[in-house]
């Protein structure tokens, strides 16, 4: 371990982002202890790729702070961005628990800490922990049922109506109050925004515009501000009232 990694892990509780992490939920004080100790703290900036679509899963990652980009190229060449992930929450670990390779490119959304396990720490741990086998079982059925929502969601929705629940999601988790509303907490570009809404930049850009005409957001260069979270999500509401109307 260098020098850098070391002064990495001083500065990350990590024994508290593995209590958070879903994947160690339920396990006893003193095996988190064990976990927290295997574990190593990688500085990773902003732009700089964790791993790449279609490389071998061989180690678990789990975000000690900052935000992570997932993202997944179709075979026709377009990227689509699958969702962004942050403090608590494990990156790649649908594909160790399957040992695939990694469905998506996972790239810093800003800086970050990321610790990491290698994966025969974290099989040995399955076969060991009753707690840790049912997270990860949960884990890889979760990502089965997310990715049916948005098969769902694209079927179903209108690019105004994704774009209002991806903002209203992102701003939730955020929770970065400013003066003018709730900001999302990394920077987060338009084409950031059309990627996670499977649409294009000019579909996106037009509907931000007249949003921000009718005071519901501020958008700027790689931010974005909601200024009225009720009304946004209402937009959501609004398509749910339809669809059972119907």
């Amino acid at each position: 371990m260098n020098a850098m990694t070391d002064a990495v892990r001083m500065q990350v509780d990590i024994e508290t982002v593995v209590r958070e992490c879903a994947l160690f939920e339920g396990v006893e004080r003193r095996e988190l202890g064990t976990i927290a100790a295997a574990a190593t703290c990688r500085p990773l900036q902003r732009g700089a790729v964790l791993f790449q679509q279609g490389a071998a899963s061989t180690e678990l990652y789990v975000v000690a702070e900052g935000w992570v980009k997932m993202t997944h190229v179709t075979q026709s060449g377009d990227q689509i961005a699958l969702r962004f992930v942050q403090r608590g929450e494990h990156v790649g670990g649908a594909a160790l628990v399957r040992g695939v390779a990694f469905p998506s490119t996972a790239t810093a959304a800003s800086d970050a800490r990321i610790l990491v396990w290698k994966s025969a720490f974290i099989h040995d741990l399955i076969g060991s922990s009753r707690a840790v086998a049912r997270n990860a079982l949960a884990i890889v059925g979760d990502r089965a049922d997310e990715f049916l929502l948005r098969i769902q969601e694209l079927a179903s929705d209108s690019v105004e109506v994704r774009l209002a629940r991806h903002l209203t999601e992102l701003v939730r988790r955020s929770d970065r109050k400013t003066e003018r509303g709730v900001g999302v907490e990394f920077p987060i570009s338009r084409q950031d925004l059309a990627e996670l809404c499977g649409t294009t930049l000019f579909t996106v850009s037009r509907i931000l515009t007249r949003w921000r005409d009718l005071g519901l957001v501020d958008p700027g260069r790689q931010r974005i501000v909601v200024r009225d979270t009720g009304r946004l999500a209402g937009l959501i509401s609004e398509r749910h009232a339809a669809i059972s109307a119907r």
